[in-house]
């Protein structure tokens, strides 16, 4: 018998202290990954040039790894310009636009592959973040790191001591897919999803009249599936992306079409994004086959604009 799939993945939640008032935009997602970007690339960029276009270490740099994401090798590089990022930010709740000073909060930051080795890095680069101050319409805050918690709320490291991969307390950086068998589940989405398909011929973002589970499963198995062929993964024997979604339903689906705003840095403007969000049940028997891979969407996220925290869920039942 084959022993269990390990997927090299976890979610680091970051604990602070503010030490200023912080202002937010009402999404934060984007503006976080943007101060971390730019601190990433001021501190690990050897070549000073303005972009990373034609740099010879791109495939080195832990910049370019994380934001350019170019392909590794031939067949991934035959059929994608970029890949998904190996990482992804899960910002503050919705609408958290200021932070009083001595407020705690905090933020996660979901690793895979061997960005998990940069752990150290990531924690260096947050801290340089939010002590040089995070920049928002002429407010700039600061914070304090206090710890940083997985999900099973263990605390890996605490600023009590230098950092150093040794001040890492050993942890799990896997997630163990493992079947269940289950016929029923809800589903909770936690920021908007943002699937992609097509109505009159055009490209659009999939809305509340056309959301149904075949979407919402063909999605998962193709984000997992990419991420499992960047990273080198061997899922084994892998759910069909058709005949096993023909008995799933969907049901008692309480959604509604939502519009967000987000901060882009490059544009100095407000964004608008659209997306749906709210709560649905699958049901049906391929949902035992399903299981460990709807879990694994819970890291993964799923649809556009996902490095920014954007589809986001959370299963909430099982039977």
């Amino acid at each position: 018998m084959r022993d269990p799939i390990q997927f090299p993945v976890q979610r680091y939640t970051f604990n602070w202290l503010a030490t200023t008032n912080i202002s937010l935009p009402v999404y934060s997602g984007s503006i976080l990954r943007g101060h971390f970007g730019n601190q990433l690339r001021r501190t690990v960029c050897f070549t000073k040039q303005e972009n990373c276009n034609g740099c010879p270490l791109i495939r080195r740099c832990s910049y370019g790894k994380m934001y350019e994401s170019i392909p590794h090798n031939e067949i991934l590089g035959s059929k994608f310009n970029k890949l998904p990022h190996p990482y992804l930010i899960e910002p503050l709740p919705y609408r958290t636009t200021f932070l009083p000073q001595n407020s705690e909060f905090q933020f996660s930051m979901v690793l895979f592959g061997d960005t998990l080795l940069e752990l150290p890095l990531i924690i260096f680069i947050w801290e340089q973040v939010f002590t040089r101050g995070l920049r928002h319409h002429g407010n700039c805050g600061s914070a304090q790191l206090q710890t940083i918690t997985i999900d099973n709320k263990s605390i890996i490291y605490t600023t009590s001591s230098e950092l150093n991969e040794q001040s890492i307390r050993p942890h799990q950086q896997h997630y163990l897919l493992q079947h269940k068998q289950v016929k029923h589940i809800k589903i909770r989405l936690l920021t908007p999803l943002r699937l992609q398909g097509r109505k009159n011929e055009k490209q659009i973002i999939i809305g509340c009249d056309l959301f149904d589970a075949r979407c919402f499963i063909q999605a998962l198995l193709r984000r997992i599936t990419l991420l499992a062929n960047i990273h080198e993964i061997d899922l084994g024997e892998t759910p069909d992306l058709y005949s096993d979604l023909n008995e799933i339903i969907l049901g008692n689906a309480n959604l509604h079409w939502s519009k967000t705003t987000r901060y882009s840095g490059q544009q100095k403007a407000e964004m608008e994004f659209y997306g749906i969000i709210g709560d649905f049940e699958l049901n049906g028997n391929q949902l035992t086959t399903l299981y460990p891979w709807l879990k694994l969407g819970e890291y993964s996220h799923l649809g556009k604009s996902s490095t920014f925290g954007f589809g986001h869920y959370q299963i909430i039942e099982i039977e």
